[in-house]
């Protein structure tokens, strides 16, 4: 059975992969008959897999790093990117579909809230911020971030109760 590559392997690991699967198709293409330029055209596109996965993978490990950092400038803290578990948090969100800016808009927030006060400041870290609790974090961000030129002065703003220190710590 062929191995499949997968975004934890090296390099050398997936190239071993690509190599045993290219000797497996090798011998199917020679039960077949094809002809040499589809024979190439095929080991093109099962090499083609690999270089799709990592570009993605890349992606998000850039996103990673731009949020760590900024989560790192504005709070003043110094995580680092490479972290596993900082890794699976930012991940899921993504996954999830948030954006850059949806990270930037929390961090913002609950560092406003957080950022001075010593016994919550320390919650101002990726599993926290980046947690299950994540959309509820960007709803209230976004209701206090400035309303765009479309929203008029009579509107009046709805703003969900925000939980207290006290609340957030015992839910």
């Amino acid at each position: 059975m062929l191995e499949y590559i997968s975004e934890q392997m090296t390099d050398v690991e997936a190239a071993a992969v690509l190599s045993k699967r290219k000797k497996s198709l090798d011998a199917v293409f020679d039960a077949v008959e094809i002809s040499a330029l589809e024979r190439a055209i095929r080991l093109l596109c099962v090499s083609c897999d690999k270089g799709y996965e990592k570009s993605e993978i890349e992606a998000q490990n850039a996103l990673i790093v731009s949020v760590v950092d900024f989560l790192n400038e504005t709070c003043g803290t110094s995580y680092k990117a490479k972290s596993k578990a900082t890794q699976g948090h930012i991940r899921q969100r993504i996954k999830e579909g948030y954006t850059e800016e949806d990270f930037q808009d929390v961090i913002r927030f609950k560092a406003s809230q957080w950022k001075d006060d010593p016994k919550m400041s320390e919650y101002l870290r990726p599993n926290t911020l980046f947690s299950g609790k994540f959309e509820s974090y960007l709803q209230n961000a976004r209701k206090l971030k400035p309303k765009t030129a479309h929203a008029t002065v009579d509107e009046p703003e709805e703003v969900e109760p925000e939980l207290t220190d006290e609340e957030w710590l015992n839910t």
